[in-house]
């Protein structure tokens, strides 16, 4: 819940439109790099985390660990937990931890927080660093250690803490906690360490080997300072965070019981915001962000604050870290109630550099993005200094887990199918990665015309807009410079799956099922499942032919200027056994006297063989059961490509007459 600002201002009045007055007073738009409290002082408004924060103290394990992505909210959330640590219910009164129904108890103990920021500077020691960054936390509470080295720094910080406990006044923000001008002081002995951005020292150091295994080693015996303290009984609560999750040196270096909730289903939402909680709690901000920009140039599909919210959702929403549950960039949504424009902030900060300090061992995004899909092993072993790039681009936020599949690896294994999460992403590391580094001598006006192709073939695919996705493909390939193409059926897989990339929904390529492998599962938001079969020609060229390229440059352009092509239209099939053509008698087959009558029979049968084909894979009995639904419809489609310049698309809807008409079992026979 969102409480009441603690200032005064003239209630929020809805007008006719049901937009918010513009005379309403807004609480102020917050940091995330600030604190709780700096928040709550200065009015700002908060999305209420604190029921997580719940759970975690109550938990059965006292050491969490926390991996998300740059700009995500983990510093106010750690913040907010050293609130919570410090009973400060005159900073939560209002919120759902205060809530009676909670049942928290709540105890004021010490809080050592670790801004590892704060070491990271690579010009500087780090052993030393670490220790004098301790010391200083300790003069904020008048001790003075006596040790020497950063880990039995922390060991006899805490026990000074805990030994003297109600002795010593609480600190936060680097100053004693006062409430209405009284000294707090600690009810409770132990001692709780809470340890932001864990692995920055990490980071700054992994362009030297010898250098990384050093601050490895300070930080390994600092964990394990910290395990025997634990073990003493002499923790509350630990929590660390970080961007990434390097087992070697937490799980290995000595805190090797604290229970990781990257993945956690309870915990997906704990950073980031959902789109229930914007429009319950952001709801007058995204007003007046509407009032601004409605009928701008580029912003003339935005009628209404139900396209405004679907707009926030498509350029900022979808990360997941369980499959399931999806999150809103935080930093994106604030700045796009501060800046009242819709564009790349978040990528504009953070940009792709961390994945240089990262140094991933196969950087071949092209190639990750057509598999598209990654083991539960590769993203547990993150070793520092190397790192798969699914990990990599999964961890820093450029790539989200989209599916998540139990024992379904070749080696009984869990799987993780890994997508772009929203608009932000797709426009700007999409670009950079999967089209400018495979084009990277050609003009920018290339690559962004081949993004164009990309987005637009796969609306019109998902709309069964047949003629104009087989015209979109074969403008693409058209316009390809010819030294990139190759006369191979994975070229052009992996130019349609990078087209997917695109698609609003989830793409499974090469799903393994009884009966054989579709070439790709797409599952749209709405519902709909396309089974895709792709057929090629192995024996065409596809060098192309310079007049071809520019007729079917300048049909396209001229079919998105006016929109004249019409739509197709997809036979539902009735009942017509598998293996029967789509849709007879196309008019516009081979569009005109560009292909020879030799040509338009290969395409019809590469057609009719791709529908046939999709419906086959239906017919797998543990492979359709996991998604034919009276709830939505499934399609068969055939992408067919002759030639470069003569690409066709077709599809049928799968129904009920077409198991009926089949000798074969339903695959719903055994739900």
């Amino acid at each position: 819940m969102t409480r009441t600002p603690p200032y005064t201002g003239k209630p929020s009045e809805i007008n006719s439109m049901g937009v918010t007055d513009e005379s309403t007073v807004l609480q102020t738009v917050p940091s995330l790099k600030g604190s709780f409290s700096d928040l709550i002082a200065s009015g700002s408004v908060y999305i209420d985390k604190t029921e997580f924060i719940r759970l975690l103290l109550t938990d059965t394990a006292n050491s969490i660990f926390l991996a998300r992505p740059r700009r995500f909210g983990k510093t106010l959330l750690v913040s907010t937990i050293e609130a919570v640590i410090q009973g400060r219910t005159d900073l939560l009164n209002g919120y759902e931890i205060c809530n009676p129904g909670s049942r928290f108890e709540f105890k004021r103990s010490h809080v050592i927080h670790l801004d590892m920021t704060k070491c990271g500077n690579m010009h500087v020691d780090f052993e030393k660093k670490l220790f004098n960054y301790l010391c200083e936390i300790a003069n904020d509470y008048d001790i003075s250690l006596q040790s020497d080295s950063s880990d039995d720094a922390i060991s006899e910080l805490i026990k000074m803490l805990y030994n003297s406990y109600n002795e010593i006044p609480l600190v936060s923000n680097n100053q004693k906690l006062k409430i209405n001008g009284e000294t707090i002081f600690a009810d409770f002995p132990q001692v709780s360490v809470l340890i932001d951005e864990y692995d920055c020292p990490l980071m700054n150091h992994f362009g030297d080997p010898t250098k990384l295994k050093y601050v490895q080693e300070i930080l390994g015996s600092f964990y394990a300072a910290l395990k025997r303290e634990n073990q003493n009984n002499k923790l509350r609560f630990v929590f660390v965070t970080g961007i990434t999750r390097f087992k070697e040196l937490l799980w290995q270096s000595g805190m090797n019981a604290i229970e990781d909730i990257t993945f956690s289903p309870q915990y997906s939402e704990i950073c980031g915001f959902t789109v229930d909680e914007i429009k319950s709690k952001l709801n007058h901000h995204i007003d007046h962000v509407f009032q601004a920009i409605k009928g701008k140039p580029m912003m003339e599909h935005i009628e209404s604050i139900e396209d405004m919210y679907k707009c926030i959702e498509e350029w900022y929403d979808g990360y997941s870290w369980d499959g399931e549950s999806r999150v809103l960039n935080p930093f994106s949504v604030f700045q796009l109630l501060r800046k009242k424009s819709f564009g790349k902030h978040w990528y504009v900060i953070d940009t792709p550099a961390i994945l240089n300090k990262l140094n991933i061992n196969d950087p071949d995004y092209f190639e990750l993005y057509a598999k598209n899909l990654t083991c539960e092993e590769i993203l547990n072993d993150q070793i520092a200094g190397t790192m798969s790039a699914s990990t990599a681009l999964l961890m820093t936020g450029y790539l989200t887990i989209k599916r998540f599949v139990l024992n379904n690896g070749p080696n009984g294994e869990n799987q993780y199918f890994l997508g772009i999460p929203n608009k932000e992403i797709m426009t700007e590391f999409a670009r950079e990665h999967l089209i400018d580094s495979k084009f990277q001598h050609d003009s920018m006006s290339l690559t962004n015309e081949i993004i164009y192709r990309y987005r637009d073939f796969t609306r019109f695919l998902s709309d069964l807009e047949t003629d104009k996705a087989g015209n979109t493909l074969s403008s693409l390939l058209a316009i390809i410079p010819s030294q990139y193409l190759k006369s191979e059926e994975s070229f052009f897989q992996k130019e349609i799956n990078t087209a997917f990339m695109f698609f609003k929904g989830k793409t499974v390529p090469e799903r393994s099922v009884a009966g054989g492998e579709p070439d790709f599962v797409l599952y749209h938001v709405n519902g709909d499942v396309y089974v895709v079969e792709i057929k090629y020609n192995k024996t065409a060229t596809h060098v192309g032919h310079p007049k071809r390229e520019t007729e079917s440059y300048e049909a396209y352009d001229a079919e998105r200027a006016d929109g004249t092509n019409g739509k197709a239209t997809a036979d539902a099939g009735g009942g017509s056994p598998p293996g029967t053509p789509a849709i007879s008698g196309r008019s516009k087959l081979a569009r005109g006297d560009k292909t020879s009558r030799v040509e338009r029979e290969k395409i019809r049968n590469l057609l009719d063989k791709g529908i046939k084909d999709a419906f086959d894979q239906l017919f797998g009995q543990s492979y359709a059961a996991g998604f034919l639904s009276p709830r939505y419809k499934v399609y068969a489609i055939a992408i067919s490509i002759v030639n470069r310049s003569e690409v066709l698309v077709d599809c049928r809807e799968v129904t009920d007459a077409d198991w009926r008409n089949d000798p074969r079992p339903s695959p719903l026979a055994d739900r």
